[in-house]
């Protein structure tokens, strides 16, 4: 976020991807890890007073307390790519983060020893109402945000 913080009506597209190994000998549970993604919207709103932190709301998923069923079902938990959208008013928002935990298995129980995996979140925020918002993140994270450039030449041929 820019240090200005945001007015109006605001969407954050996200996309998150990782690679994961594989269990083929086990096909009711064919990747060795999934990802929980935790969206906190504002750093100052807490569910309790005892709470270590930020109340979360659903990004990824539908709400909050999705059954293990209704997660592997609907392909979200154990899924290794991860696409949504939504709006937010801007008073919602500060200092929004997506927490990410990581859940390894191996043939379907606990793994010992867990391997790393390799992860990207890509985050697109719009805000009409904000015309210089792109400078203004490009501002408030100098020296922390370098852009994107592309690492392969594709040939076109017209």
């Amino acid at each position: 976020m820019p240090d200005t913080g945001f007015s109006g009506r605001v969407k954050i597209s996200a996309t998150f991807t990782y690679a994961t190994l594989t269990d083929p000998q086990d096909p009711g549970n064919y990747t060795r890890s999934g990802l929980v993604v935790t969206f906190r919207p504002h750093d100052r709103k807490f569910a309790k007073n005892d709470s270590i932190d930020p109340q979360p709301k659903p990004f990824f998923k539908k709400n909050a307390f999705d059954t293990e069923g209704a997660l592997r079902g609907d392909a979200q938990k154990w899924e290794t790519v991860l696409n949504r959208e939504q709006g937010f008013q801007a008073k919602s928002l500060r200092n929004p983060v997506f927490d990410i935990h990581y859940n390894a298995r191996s043939n379907g129980g606990l793994a010992i020893g867990a391997e790393r995996i390799r992860y990207a979140l890509v985050v697109t925020v719009t805000a009409p109402r904000m015309p210089e918002l792109y400078d203004q993140v490009v501002r408030t994270y100098a020296g922390r945000l370098e852009a994107l450039r592309p690492v392969l030449e594709l040939p076109l041929q017209v």
